[in-house]
C-alpha cells in the first residue's frame, strides 16, 4: 500500500480532526503485539493483536482508524512513529508487529530482522496449519526502523502480514482465527520461553 502521508505528524495536519484511537496496554511481558494500521487501515488487523495479545499476556499497541479518511492514513512502518508506541517499544525486548496485505491467497507473510524469532513462528503456523511463507519482498520488514526492530532487543522482531481473503475468513470463522492466534502465541513462546 503506498503512503498518501510521510508520517504521522503529517496525517494529523492534514486531518484536523481526525477520527482514530490509540490502545497502550503495557504488561509485564517482555513481548508487544503491537497492530499500527488498525480499523480501515488493514482490517481485522487489530482484532488478530488483541487476541494475541490477550492469549499469551502480553503488551498490546493498536491504532485503529474510523471513517472514510482511513485509507488515507497508512504510514510505512519505518516512518510510523507515535508517542503511546515508541514509549512502549522502549520498555520491551521483541515486538511482533500484525499488518496486512491484498491477495486472494489465505496466507501469512513472515518478515523482521530476527531470524531465529521468524522461524520460531514459521515452525508454530505450520504446526496449527496456517499457510505461511517468509517475506521476500515489500513486506520483508528488515528496515531498521521498522516497528518491529525498535524494541530493546539487538536482533529485532517480527512482521506478521495477513493476506486479506485470511482475513476475511477470520471474519466469517471465528475458529480459524484462534486457530491462527493460538499458533502465534505457540512461536512466542517458542522464541522467547516463559519469561
Amino acid at each position: 500500500m503506498s503512503d498518501t502521508y510521510r508520517n504521522f505528524e503529517d496525517v494529523l495536519r492534514h486531518h484536523p480532526d481526525p477520527r482514530f484511537r490509540v490502545v497502550a496496554v503495557p504488561q509485564s511481558s517482555p513481548v508487544l503485539i503491537a497492530a499500527p494500521h488498525g480499523g480501515g487501515i488493514e482490517f481485522q488487523t487489530d482484532v488478530i493483536a488483541r487476541h494475541v495479545a490477550r492469549k499469551g499476556s502480553f503488551s498490546l499497541y493498536q491504532l485503529v482508524w474510523m471513517g472514510k479518511q482511513a485509507r488515507d492514513a497508512h504510514i510505512t512502518s519505518h516512518r510510523f512513529f507515535e508517542k503511546d508506541l515508541d514509549l512502549l517499544l522502549k520498555r520491551h525486548h521483541w515486538t511482533v508487529t500484525i499488518h496486512g496485505f491484498r491477495s486472494e491467497r489465505p496466507c501469512v507473510e513472515i518478515g523482521g530482522m530476527n531470524e531465529k524469532f521468524k522461524c520460531a513462528l514459521y515452525e508454530a503456523m505450520l504446526e496449527h496449519d496456517i499457510s505461511a511463507i517468509f517475506s521476500k519482498n515489500i513486506r520483508e520488514g528488515a528496515h531498521p526502523k521498522n516497528i518491529c526492530n525498535r524494541g530493546l532487543g539487538i536482533n529485532g522482531g517480527v512482521q506478521l502480514e495477513f493476506s486479506s481473503a485470511i482475513r476475511s475468513i477470520f471474519l466469517d470463522n471465528y475458529d480459524e482465527q484462534c486457530r491462527a492466534v493460538r499458533s502465534i502465541c505457540s512461536g512466542i513462546s517458542r522464541f522467547a520461553g516463559d519469561f
